[in-house]
């Protein structure tokens, strides 16, 4: 079984906040993927400077069998620690996707489409998109 939410948002300064988790001590960060490790936070650096990007959120029972369909690039993986409920935030409060979890330690897979836009793009639309995989082990 699988939930999934997901919405355009505003990105400033080249990150998206993953809010509800803490990340397991010792997980590193994964740049070429986009994936930051700030311990105990977690975001996500975008290839955008600032403008919209596409952000889904999806929660399994378990890990998931497939790669997602579509053309996503670079992946990475970190254990964290839920709190409930997970949220990919932009830098306006109002737009964020959120999923309810189980509390306790989940699986955190990111992958990333789209972050070839020069590193300073401003953009007015969303060329890029990230999908976050939760899961419980």
């Amino acid at each position: 079984m699988m939930s999934r939410s997901y919405c355009s948002m505003q990105v400033e300064r080249h990150q998206l906040e993953l809010a509800g988790v803490t990340v397991v001590a010792g997980q590193r960060s994964v740049l070429d993927s986009g994936l930051f490790v700030d311990q105990p936070r977690l975001g996500v650096l975008t290839g955008t400077a600032t403008g919209p990007v596409f952000a889904t959120l999806e929660v399994f029972a378990a890990e998931p069998d497939a790669e997602p369909q579509g053309h996503w690039g670079a992946h990475a993986e970190v254990t964290v620690e839920t709190e409930g409920e997970v949220s990919i935030r932009g830098a306006v409060a109002r737009h964020a996707v959120t999923r309810a979890t189980a509390p306790g330690r989940h699986r955190l897979r990111l992958f990333v489409h789209g972050r070839d836009a020069p590193f300073e793009f401003a953009a007015r639309e969303a060329s890029e998109a990230i999908l976050v995989q939760l899961w419980p082990v």
